[in-house]
């Protein structure tokens, strides 16, 4: 009667088909009314975070209403999380927190609106109360975590490390926001010019990207996967020429070559072409 389930939404989080926004935002539209008129608050709170994510990120700017500005929707996001927090409502609060904080880090929205600093406080304290299990949600942290070392923050690093490193309690595997992790922290070690440890991050993308170009199941998410990484290869090739480790440059390049086409997806793991000396070659397994 309170429609549960009747809006299950988070742009960025998933396969979302472009086609298909106008008719989330008109459907997001219409529940929210529904909800506000009944004054069912919470739920239409909760509709109210996904329709500011869905202006935020930047597919429909014309909204029955919607936010008429990002500074708008940005305290949509807060009002919802003050409303859930007054009702002791925890872990709707805890959402529409870090959906707050993943927008005051985002690059697409203005400088001015741009706050890594509060955004990492925000996650912090989430993450000092064990309410960022889930690697998706350590993602955000992580990404605001390397926006501060990229302004000098002293400690960010460190922090980095513990959230990339530390297990996750629940055992579910994500390979993606794992990947994304790991290639996070290889950005931090670059800035500080930890070249062998950054490396060792780039080898575990390329690990995660094998497990999850032999599990997809569409033309589609592979080349969201490819797209995914390129830039982990163009890092990781610099890397090694960086570091003289022209064997593993060449297996590393060799890959990212192969993963043009979406019909390569599953001829992984690979070796380098024969026409490579064999001082070069090196097995995939080796280097993982």
């Amino acid at each position: 009667r309170k429609g549960d389930g009747m809006v299950s939404m988070r742009v960025g989080s998933g396969f979302m088909k472009s086609q298909n926004l106008e008719k989330a935002a008109t459907y997001l539209a219409q529940a929210r009314k529904y909800f506000k008129g009944r004054r069912y608050l919470m739920e239409e709170a909760e509709v109210s975070v996904a329709i500011a994510e869905l202006w935020l990120s930047g597919h429909q700017k014309r909204m029955p209403g919607g936010p008429a500005s990002d500074r708008e929707a940005l305290t949509m996001i807060r009002r919802a999380r003050d409303l859930f927090e007054n009702e002791t409502d925890v872990k709707r609060a805890w959402n529409a927190e870090r959906a707050f904080a993943r927008w005051l880090i985002s690059e697409q929205l203005d400088a001015g609106l741009q706050k890594p600093e509060e955004a990492a406080d925000l996650l912090k304290n989430q993450w000092d109360r064990g309410a960022l299990d889930a690697l998706e949600d350590r993602v955000i942290y992580a990404q605001a975590l390397l926006r501060l070392q990229r302004r000098h923050d002293p400690h960010a690093l460190a922090q980095l490390e513990r959230v990339v490193s530390e297990p996750v309690r629940s055992g579910l595997i994500a390979p993606l926001a794992r990947m994304r992790l790991h290639l996070l922290l290889a950005d931090g070690y670059q800035l500080v010019m930890r070249d062998k440890e950054s490396l060792t991050q780039y080898e575990l993308c390329m690990k995660a990207e094998t497990h999850l170009l032999n599990v997809s199941l569409s033309p589609e998410s592979r080349n969201m996967i490819v797209m995914e990484t390129q830039r982990t290869y163009a890092r990781g090739i610099a890397a090694y020429l960086w570091a003289g480790q022209l064997d593993k440059l060449v297996l590393f390049a060799d890959r990212f070559l192969s993963r043009d086409g979406v019909e390569d997806a599953r001829t992984l793991p690979r070796k380098a072409p024969q026409s490579i000396p064999a001082e070069l070659s090196l097995a995939e397994t080796q280097l993982l």
